[in-house]
């Protein structure tokens, strides 16, 4: 929003903030979701040049010392932290100046548009329910990225279970990941044992409701947590999640029809997925010095990453966990499921193990429960790819947010507030790592 006057802004943030008081609960968390943005577009067009001169400065400061040609990965990765810091810094400040309390609100559960009838005819002619199944009621419960889950009540029912979870596409879907692709494993890992929800049945033609979808059976818990706010330390549940992954990580991939992978090297795997990775960033067009090292990095450290294959989760951490009390209840959300190197999970999940346990605590639990014993580097290889990879998907939420085709205020938030968090991670992280002759 270049150019924008800050002053415009905040008066539009005020209005936003007087009705708060005259709404209900939906439309006030998402009044909150509103202010949120506000914030970010305030600091962009109010702080966001001072600070890029300031990163400019320092980076002709660093590059002037001497043998500083080129300018070393930890130097320049030292300026990029201070500069995500100092937006986010910025950010939060403007958030606290909104209102006290959390910055964020959601409108998790609330109604949406649901075909009550389609779905009841698909139970009755497709599943074989009884033609008195009715849908007593149906709200969203997560809308994601790339699917919505919708929990829906039957009443009536005779074959299914009265609490079910629908896994729904979205009609766009910047991740090019869908359901089909999931339900034959998921049945698999299913009666493996792994701890997620039963799959009862696919909907593959998209002519039901909005999309290709997956019927679940509803597991109780509820998230505690996502990639940027980890649960504070809770040793119990701590091992509990430690052994949920490692079981899935000892589970012979050749074992689970329909897993993709199984047939590929890990190394070959791992540069896929930077690739694709990479394509993604270059696609949205945002100009990004600190990412093009980013990927400069993992591209040149790709061979020191071989090792076992396992099976993959992908996207492992509390924001696809129900917690009921100190235990894992489901395991949600295995679209990034595929055979590959378990240190995926663990680069993935490094932040969420450093709030509820602590990095090396966390290592210790997954260890002592059977999962893999990787080496500390390339550990820190996967967290800066974790990282890097969850910056390229904020990225995408904002331009998919500003082209339009996003119609929810929580993925122009998303990349507005995120993006920033994952910078500042990667710099972090490079900057450490660069520390070691071996791997600078």
């Amino acid at each position: 929003m270049t150019g924008s006057s800050p002053h415009a802004l905040l008066a539009i943030r005020r209005t936003c903030e007087e009705l708060k008081s005259t709404v209900g609960p939906i439309e006030r968390a998402r009044l909150e979701l509103v202010t949120s943005l506000l914030a970010r577009l305030i600091v962009d067009a109010r702080d966001l040049p001072a600070l890029q001169s300031r990163r400019q400065a320092a980076l002709r400061s660093a590059a002037s010392e001497p043998d500083a040609e080129p300018l070393p990965l930890q130097a320049y990765a030292a300026v990029e932290r201070g500069h995500a810091e100092a937006l986010e810094a910025a950010i939060n400040a403007e958030l606290r100046a909104i209102a006290p309390g959390e910055p964020t609100g959601s409108a998790s559960g609330s109604p949406e548009p649901f075909d009550h009838s389609a779905f009841e005819r698909y139970l009755i002619e497709q599943l074989g329910e009884s033609d008195q199944v009715r849908v007593a009621s149906a709200a969203v419960a997560s809308r994601g990225f790339s699917k919505q889950t919708v929990l829906v009540t039957l009443a009536g029912q005779q074959r299914l279970p009265s609490e079910l979870a629908l896994r729904i596409d979205r009609p766009f879907n910047f991740l090019g990941t869908t359901v089909l692709d999931e339900f034959e494993p998921l049945r698999g890992l299913y009666r493996l044992g792994v701890r997620l929800p039963q799959p009862f049945a696919l909907e593959a033609t998209g002519s039901v409701l909005d999309g290709p979808f997956i019927v679940f059976a509803r597991r109780p818990g509820v998230l505690i947590g996502n990639n940027f706010q980890p649960p504070p330390r809770r040793p119990v549940l701590a091992a509990n999640v430690a052994r949920q992954l490692a079981q899935i990580h000892r589970l012979d991939p050749a074992s689970v029809s329909g897993l993709r992978g199984v047939n590929r090297y890990v190394l070959d795997s791992v540069r896929a997925d930077i690739a694709t990775s990479k394509a993604h960033w270059q696609a949205i067009g945002s100009p990004g010095p600190l990412m093009h090292v980013a990927f400069e990095w993992l591209e040149r450290h790709i061979d020191r990453v071989d090792g076992p294959q396992a099976v993959v989760h992908g996207d492992f951490n509390f924001n696809n966990l129900l917690i009921d009390g100190d235990q894992v209840s489901a395991i949600v959300d295995w679209e990034f499921l595929h055979a590959g190197h378990p240190a995926v999970d663990l680069g993935w999940f490094h932040y969420g193990a450093e709030g509820v346990a602590g990095w090396s605590e966390f290592l210790d639990l997954y260890r002592q429960a059977g999962g893999f014993a990787v080496d500390p580097a390339v550990l820190d290889y996967f967290i800066v790819l974790g990282q890097t990879r969850l910056a390229v998907m904020t990225l995408q939420t904002a331009a998919g947010f500003a082209d339009g085709k996003f119609d929810d205020i929580k993925f122009g938030l998303a990349g507005a507030l995120y993006t920033p968090k994952s910078l500042q991670r990667i710099a972090a992280a490079l900057e450490r790592i660069s520390s070691s002759a071996e791997w600078a």
